[in-house]
């Protein structure tokens, strides 16, 4: 019979030997004991040879193999021999340690709500019931090869698995219902925007954007603008807000133009008796369905720390399926607006219209941005 033995390379030098490695002898098993024809047939074989050198699986913790300098078939078998021991003792030790892991985890989860035996599968977000795991107030769940043990615990636990999946599925059809009538809520503000906007260019705009609105031409930022600019009208005298600017900072003599501005922008708590007329006359021309709300902008350069604060009034008006918002500087003296004078052009003026956050309609609000929006652009939701 052919057997796998390894003979130790340094061993065999040391002895005067130069025949090492992995070798193929030959052995006949009538000449073992009992024990060694044993070890002999647990061993796994490949190809028609007996590998004795195979290492064991775990558990256990097995000695070193034997390091011999001359092929030595019985030191191979002895060393099985040892390590069959080993980890037979190791198996039945193991097999006590998730006995004891499924007792302490059937005594902790029988006492526990349903709830806990429901998780969300991510990335997906449908809800399923299975055993807890990883739970880090609760025993340990035995490891996947105690497969005895694992099957005795969800016998143990069958009640609250089946209660568990009937919630589980109770949850998902009200998600589904839910999304559902997200989407219905979603589509209808949809149809009433289109409907709203078709309406302002056949009551407002000319006769050439009507034409351009029937062949689709007609770009939606621009219906958006002509509505954006009828709903401020009456706030047309008070000055916009305009990004702080790099030359708006004294810098020190080391920096130049172009260098990067650290900006910030908050709620303002303060607001000084100057700011604070001007926000009322803003308040008082304002529409009466408009939020307003006091921002502080601050602007720090990199280089120099120099930097600057300002101050402005966010003004959100809600229109129909829109929502606007503008800023108005408060940091410049002001009268009350007494005609019509638009802003120019080629300021840096901070506006954006989006739809508002209602029950109507559960899709984040889209925002059309001006391009000449800075770093301290607020999310102007409707929150404000």
């Amino acid at each position: 019979m052919k057997v796998m033995i390894r003979v130790d390379r340094v061993a065999a030098i040391l002895a005067g030997r130069d025949c090492y490695g992995d070798l193929i002898a030959e052995v006949d098993p009538r000449g073992l004991n009992l024990d060694e024809r044993n070890a002999l047939a647990c061993a796994p074989e490949q190809q028609g040879v007996t590998d004795l050198t195979a290492p064991f699986k775990t558990p256990g913790n097995y000695p070193t193999p034997p390091e011999t300098a001359t092929p030595d078939i019985r030191a191979w078998l002895r060393w099985r021999i040892k390590c069959a021991h080993i980890h037979e003792q190791a198996l039945i030790e193991q097999q006590a340690e998730w006995k004891a892991q499924a007792d302490a985890y059937i005594a902790y989860w029988t006492q526990q709500p349903t709830e806990r035996f429901i998780r969300k599968d991510w990335p997906a977000i449908y809800y399923s019931a299975a055993l807890p795991s990883g739970d880090t107030e609760s025993p340990a769940l035995p490891a996947r090869e105690a497969t005895e043990e694992i099957e005795r615990i969800e016998q143990a636990l069958n009640d609250k698995l089946k209660q568990a999946r009937q919630l589980a599925e109770q949850r998902n059809r009200d998600m589904e219902k839910q999304k559902a009538e997200i989407a219905a809520r979603r589509h209808a503000s949809q149809q009433r925007r289109a409907r709203q906007l078709s309406a302002w260019v056949k009551d407002n705009m000319d006769d050439n954007a009507k034409a351009r609105f029937k062949l689709n031409l007609l770009p939606e930022d621009e219906i958006l603008d002509a509505i954006r600019a009828a709903t401020y009208q009456s706030l047309d005298g008070f000055e916009r807000y305009r990004k702080i600017r790099f030359n708006d900072i004294k810098h020190g003599h080391l920096c130049i133009d172009g260098q990067s501005l650290d900006c910030d922008t908050d709620d303002a708590h303060h607001l000084s008796a100057e700011q604070f007329e001007r926000f009322r006359a803003i308040e008082a021309a304002a529409p009466d369905n408009a939020k307003l709300k006091a921002l502080i902008h601050s602007c720090a350069c990199e280089t120099c720390n120099a930097g600057i604060i300002r101050r402005s009034v966010q003004v959100v008006i809600p229109v129909g399926e829109l929502l606007f918002s503008r800023e108005y500087a408060l940091d410049v003296l002001s009268e009350p607006p007494s005609e019509a004078t638009p802003p120019s052009s080629n300021s840096d003026q901070r506006e954006h219209s989006e739809r508002p956050e209602s029950p109507e309609s559960e899709s984040p609000p889209t925002l059309d941005l001006d391009s000449d929006e800075g770093p301290t652009e607020t999310s102007g939701s409707s929150s404000t």
